[in-house]
């Protein structure tokens, strides 16, 4: 084999392996199905079965409410670009919005997760707990992640572990008004929401203004989600901290 030939038959022969390595990343990292068809069958089984025990039987399925309602551990990030049968749901700008793709909701079922869409759920579950699809014990594993927020987001309230600042939070409490840190100064009557937690504890909350389309309001009661910050230095209310709120789950 002359010389030339013999480069070009190496380079053909990097160019392919280097192919081939490419394709298999592309697969396991994200490409195509992560998983497969009866892996998203058991985890629709299961999800399925435990809201209808939980929130009693639904004719047409389910939404990405009822999933939170049931799954303290799920984000509404986790269902980006899950489909249902009249268009999608969108996570942006830290909001979960429906989008019906131009199309008329013309059935109840409309905004119901479907079939791919349910695909698309474990994927976006499943890739943000870093769990393989070769795993065998992958569907409990995901179903395990989304009941315990402990596996998924370190700090929850209602435990003895103590929120730490800049770190993530589970916290469920009730809307209500903060008090001053000075109570001697004359109160006025200015209602600042802020969220009170089950043992007493309070918090600033931001970039939460309405849930349900509701906007907030005192007494409403709910399990939120997002990055515990320190208040600042002007703050004059007797909170312990201000959550960076991600989202919100009525209860």
């Amino acid at each position: 084999m002359d010389p030339i030939t013999s480069i070009v038959t190496k380079i053909v022969f990097i160019c392919i392996a280097g192919f081939i390595i490419l394709y298999f990343l592309f697969r396991l990292f994200g490409g195509g199905q992560l998983f497969s068809n009866e892996q998203v069958a058991n985890f629709t089984a299961e999800t399925n079965s435990k809201i209808t025990n939980t929130l009693g039987q639904s004719v047409e399925g389910f939404e990405p409410a009822m999933f939170l309602r049931v799954y303290p551990g799920l984000l509404e990030s986790d269902f980006h670009q899950v489909e249902s049968h009249v268009g999608r749901y969108v996570y942006e700008d830290g909001k979960l919005l429906y989008d019906q793709d131009g199309k008329k909701e013309l059935h109840t079922i409309s905004g119901v997760i479907s079939e791919k869409g349910m695909h698309r759920l474990l994927q976006n579950i499943g890739v943000r707990l870093g769990i393989s699809r070769t795993d065998p014990d992958l569907v409990q594993k995901v179903i395990r992640g989304i009941e315990n927020t402990g596996g998924i987001v370190p700090i929850v309230n209602g435990q003895n572990i103590a929120p730490e600042i800049g770190q993530p939070v589970v916290m469920t409490g009730i809307i209500q008004c903060l008090g001053r840190k000075n109570t001697s100064e004359s109160q006025t009557l200015e209602c600042v929401l802020g969220f009170h937690t089950e043992d007493g504890t309070c918090y600033g909350i931001q970039n939460l203004y309405e849930i349900n389309g509701v906007p907030l309001d005192q007494g409403q009661e709910m399990r939120v989600t997002g990055i515990l910050h320190t208040p600042h230095s002007s703050n004059i209310y007797e909170i312990e901290g201000v959550i960076d709120v991600q989202s919100a789950v009525e209860i």
